[in-house]
């Protein structure tokens, strides 16, 4: 009964330590993954300021095409 009782109670505490550590590692993951996105998103940011910079360029440019052109498409 004692022997049995020891069983349980070392199986509870093994399932608990594997639960515990696929939490603290799911953590670990999630910050990883945070990290990424935020040096994702540092590069990313002046990229599509540039491209928006150009779509303006572009706007502007076709803008003076078409008065150049007298408004005729």
């Amino acid at each position: 009964m004692v022997l049995a009782v020891g069983a349980v109670a070392a199986a509870f505490v093994a399932a608990v330590s594997v639960c515990a550590f696929l939490v603290l590692r799911t953590i670990g993951n999630l910050k990883q993954l945070k990290a990424s996105v935020n040096e994702f998103r540092a590069e990313a940011e002046p990229l599509a300021r540039e491209v928006v910079a150009l779509a303006e360029e572009a706007a502007s440019r076709a803008q003076g095409l078409t008065a150049s052109r007298g408004g005729k498409t």
